[in-house]
C-alpha cells in the first residue's frame, strides 16, 4: 500500500516535469 503510494507519487511527480518540459518548449 505505501509502495504503491510512493510509486504513484513518483510518477506524478515525473509527468509534472514532462508536462513543464513540453509546455516551456512549445512557449
Amino acid at each position: 500500500c505505501i509502495g504503491l503510494a510512493a510509486s504513484m507519487g513518483s510518477f506524478i511527480l515525473v509527468g509534472g516535469e514532462i508536462t513543464k518540459r513540453i509546455s516551456l518548449f512549445h512557449a
